[in-house]
């Protein structure tokens, strides 16, 4: 009996074993939302960037510098790249986001050439590519690339493609 009356160590008590099992619980728990949201743990990979990238200014700062740096980002079919180039006249069309680029020259089954560009003026550029289709077809076009000047950058406006073109 004198073995009972003895008083147990802190650790030993129900109360306190479960408190620290809570607590460990709680730690862990906290330590898996922190790396979950700072992407170090099961974040999506493919997720978009928390940073839009239009937002990044091209070093490009010519008419033709922006133009040839647009077609090679659509010939790699990074949209996120294309998009840095394009004017905010153009932000929200459906086929200049990121995705849709991506996805669309990235079906190609021969990567868009360039086989001309040539600026008439500092704000038009003509251009003539060529691709191999998602289908096989095999497009040899040409457009009109309108740009514009704002803060010491220049940005694609427009794209004017004839009705014929592809």
């Amino acid at each position: 009996m004198a073995e009972e009356s003895k008083s147990k160590e802190w650790w030993q008590t129900l109360p306190a074993i479960l408190a620290a099992v809570a607590a460990i619980i709680t730690a862990i728990s906290g330590l898996v939302v922190v790396l979950y949201q700072s992407g170090n743990f099961g974040a999506n990979q493919s997720a978009k960037p928390s940073v839009n990238p239009s937002q990044i200014l091209p070093s490009a700062t010519t008419s033709m510098e922006v133009v040839k740096n647009f077609y090679k980002a659509l010939s790699d079919a990074d949209g996120y790249q294309a998009r840095k180039y394009i004017g905010t006249s153009l932000l929200n069309e459906p086929h200049f986001q990121p995705d849709k680029i991506s996805t669309f020259y990235g079906s190609l089954r021969r990567r868009l050439e360039l086989s001309d560009l040539r600026a008439n003026d500092d704000s038009h550029v003509f251009v003539d590519y060529n691709y191999l289709d998602a289908n096989g077809k095999i497009c040899q076009g040409n457009a009109t690339v309108t740009l514009v000047s704002n803060q010491g950058r220049v940005y694609i406006d427009s794209i004017y493609v004839p009705p014929h073109g592809c």
